[in-house]
């Protein structure tokens, strides 16, 4: 594809569906594909991730999309602290007491350890669509815990015998 053809494509993928209110810029060179501009939500900017990463001929993207909350959805940040410790109390529940979060200006940062990479996504996942969340940093760590049990040695002689 050219760059235009690319950059077309990229429209109008990203003129469809609710999104086409958001004012977001598309350049391409080489199948590389920048976006710039607002959204008024971090879904938003997800999702316009989404869809760029599944058109054919995107090799890379380059994301310069800013979240510019409406002042309707801004929330504090003390307030988002807390809806985000609630939603990882009901998503990753196990896990949840492991987990920090700190707030600043509507940036969301997830530390702490975790035993399982599944674990570490779904906290992300669950606070991705909350409303005043401009972005996520996701700096938890998946660290599997120590197996009580010892690994099964055989001697290599035992395996490899001499044909007879």
């Amino acid at each position: 594809k050219t760059n235009v053809q690319l950059q077309n494509d990229v429209y109008e993928v990203l003129g469809r569906g609710p999104r086409r209110e958001s004012h977001i810029g598309v350049s391409a060179k080489s199948g590389t594909v920048t976006l710039t501009g607002a959204v008024s939500s971090y879904a938003d900017k997800l999702d316009a991730q989404d869809a760029v990463r599944r058109i054919s001929g995107v090799i890379e993207l380059v994301d310069k999309l800013k979240v510019q909350l409406p002042l309707t959805l801004s929330v504090n940040d003390r307030d988002i602290a807390k809806v985000v410790a609630e939603a990882l109390d009901w998503r990753v529940s196990a896990v949840s007491q492991d987990i920090e979060v700190m707030v600043d200006n509507g940036w969301v940062k997830l530390s702490g350890v975790v035993e399982w990479e599944y674990h570490r996504r779904s906290a992300e996942d669950a606070i991705r669509y909350l409303r005043g969340v401009k972005d996520v940093l996701n700096r938890i760590v998946v660290q599997p815990r120590a197996s009580s049990k010892q690994p099964v040695v055989m001697p290599v002689t035992s395996i490899l015998r001499p044909a007879s």
